[in-house]
């Protein structure tokens, strides 16, 4: 509804409230009936459109950080009950050998509490099998993200900062996309925003899963689905057995094995630690030289780094950097 019209709203209710009390009593029957129905309506309207001007303004300042509206729907999550169900379901999937690069989408919702059971070699190919399907779905919708920012900066060659002002005149749907990327990934510089909004190797998640949550084996990942260790400061969380005395943080709990991907990605996105990987990044998306700018993932520092080279090396990571989403639907 238009400023006026919500004007001439204004002016109808304040009028008809005015009418004196013993004038509106003075006729019984159809006068009163009348009054009482422009009053309310009148009112009605006025509500009506200064809600619709309030959803308007929410819509374009308060942006959700969540990642709603990109996130890969068609993929199909599988609960896990056994090392034993684990592997059958990967077979039956064509996910225990991977016969062509294409991956069927399918997202394991938890890792068996038995896993430690299982014979090393078996309990490997069954803990990177299984994440590759969730890495690539996590990637998918990064990628999704950096060729639609992509697409819009084409289209508006001049904006080298994508301040609110700056893209005001913009349509809405590419208005509301750039102000969500901008929440999320925590700066409104074109230049940064293209480091930000991109993938990483598959192999070198798989390395630090892989030594983060011991093969998902480790009680964070068991009980709180946190396969990268990643801390909370929010008072929420499992409390680590030999924290320090005096610190007090907890290891975050996400709701899948997924959002624990998610979040780990947005983490070396955005946080400043990994700042130099994000800059590495732009030179060679090899993981090996990427592991460099994890130094201060881990208070092991260099050790850490070796480690995670030691195990890409190893279990001959790289060859899985290839491999991509089946395009078809469940």
């Amino acid at each position: 509804m238009t400023t006026s019209l919500w004007a001439t709203c204004k002016r109808i209710a304040f009028v008809v409230n005015s009418i004196p009390f013993e004038y509106k009593l003075y006729k019984e029957g159809m006068f009163n009936y009348l009054v009482l129905i422009v009053l309310v309506f009148s009112n009605v309207a006025c509500i009506n459109a200064n809600s619709q001007s309030t959803k308007k303004e929410i819509n374009l300042d308060y942006i959700s950080e969540t990642v709603e509206n990109y996130k890969v729907d068609n993929y199909k999550t599988v609960s896990i009950k056994s090392s034993k169900n684990l592997i059958e379901v990967l077979k039956e999937n064509g996910l225990w050998k991977f016969a062509t690069n294409e991956i069927k989408p399918i997202v394991v919702s938890n890792f068996p509490k038995d896993f430690k059971k299982l014979i090393v070699k078996d309990k490997k190919r069954a803990f990177f099998h299984s994440m590759i399907p969730m890495i690539l779905v996590a990637s998918e919708e990064i990628k999704y993200e950096r060729s639609r920012f992509i697409e819009i900066s084409k289209k508006h060659k001049n904006i080298k900062d994508f301040k609110s002002e700056n893209v005001s005149k913009m349509e809405l749907s590419n208005k509301l996309f750039i102000l969500q990327v901008t929440k999320k990934y925590k700066t409104t510089k074109k230049y940064e925003l293209l480091k930000r909004i991109d993938t990483l190797p598959i192999s070198l998640v798989l390395s630090q899963t892989a030594i983060e949550s011991a093969w998902g084996t480790s009680r964070f990942s068991v009980q709180g689905n946190n396969l990268f260790g990643v801390w909370s400061f929010n008072g929420k969380g499992l409390i680590p057995k030999f924290r320090k005395k005096g610190l007090k943080h907890r290891v975050a709990v996400y709701p899948s094995l997924l959002d624990s991907v998610r979040d780990y990605m947005l983490k070396i996105n955005t946080v400043r630690a990994y700042k130099k990987l994000r800059y590495l990044r732009t030179k060679s998306k090899n993981s090996i030289y990427l592991t460099k700018g994890l130094l201060h993932y881990s208070e092991r520092k260099e050790a850490y780094i070796k480690d995670l080279q030691k195990m890409i090396k190893r279990n001959r990571l790289i060859k899985f950097d290839s491999l991509h989403l089946k395009s078809n639907k469940i």
